[in-house]
């Protein structure tokens, strides 16, 4: 979530902290600059630094989403699928959206999608 919430926060960052944690090998490597989050959108060479950054999290959203099953507390077990499927769903947005040309938010369909699959942990 925290790789999330730094896609989802990347003009901010810079703009108001002058903070950017954007790896800058890999911007290197796509001839992308980091003050390139401060335009109107995405340059090509930015958009594959944050595919390949979303790569890196749906492999982990891939290895996270076992984890509910291995919890026995059912009340843990219910957040731990909520925040997982919250997880999911920003990443793929953030893979359909552009974090520079605006602040890519989870939406209400996303949090009721979230909360019945930790609705379906409580029972599992």
């Amino acid at each position: 979530m925290q790789v999330l919430n730094h896609l989802q926060d990347v003009t901010s960052d810079l703009r108001v902290l002058n903070r950017s944690y954007l790896p800058q090998e890999m911007l290197k490597a796509e001839g992308a600059k980091v003050e390139e989050v401060l335009l109107a959108r995405s340059k090509p060479g930015l958009r594959r630094v944050f595919d390949h950054l979303l790569d890196e999290v749906d492999y982990l959203n891939r290895q996270a989403s076992g984890l509910p099953g291995l919890v026995r507390d059912r009340r843990m077990r219910a957040y731990c699928a909520v925040v997982v499927a919250l997880s999911q769903r920003l990443a793929a947005r953030l893979r359909r959206e552009d974090p520079v040309a605006g602040r890519v938010k989870l939406g209400r369909r996303d949090g009721i999608v979230a909360l019945v699959k930790g609705a379906r942990a409580l029972i599992a």
